[in-house]
């Protein structure tokens, strides 16, 4: 079992999308706060009763678990899903819904990518921070 604080959550997110990123990622402090806003009114955290120190501990049976609840309040978080998109897309201005968005990037060791072509793939973030935190509340 894993008791998972919004803390946990968001220093995990901020620890991997920084990790993850090819160039500091502007919109981090919004990104967090608008991520902290969802946790804190999703009816799992609501649900749980402040601890004595007042944080709140929500349970999940494993990373599976907490992924599948990261994966709906991050897809609601639009600056969240925009590093998912490159600098060159960016200045382009093609949006993460823009139909002129190719579904794919070729990469490759010969040919790339570049920083400026390089994005966040989301949903392995998404995944690290899962696994992250179960590595910490299981064997730390």
């Amino acid at each position: 079992m894993l008791y998972v604080t919004k803390k946990d959550i968001l220093g995990y997110v901020a620890m991997w999308t920084i990790r993850q990123s090819p160039f500091f990622p502007d919109n981090l402090d919004p990104i967090l706060r608008e991520l902290q806003d969802r946790i804190e009114s999703s009816s799992r955290f609501q649900a749980v009763k402040p601890l004595p120190d007042g944080y709140r501990a929500m349970e999940f049976t494993d990373w599976r678990e907490l992924h599948g609840y990261l994966v709906p309040i991050t897809e609601s978080i639009l600056l969240f899903r925009e590093l998912n998109l490159s600098t060159v897309e960016k200045e382009k201005g093609i949006g993460v819904d823009d139909p002129k968005r190719s579904p794919f990037t070729l990469v490759g060791a010969a040919f790339g990518p570049k920083p400026e072509d390089d994005f966040v793939d989301l949903d392995a973030l998404r995944r690290n921070v899962c696994t992250s935190i179960e590595w910490e509340k299981t064997r730390g």
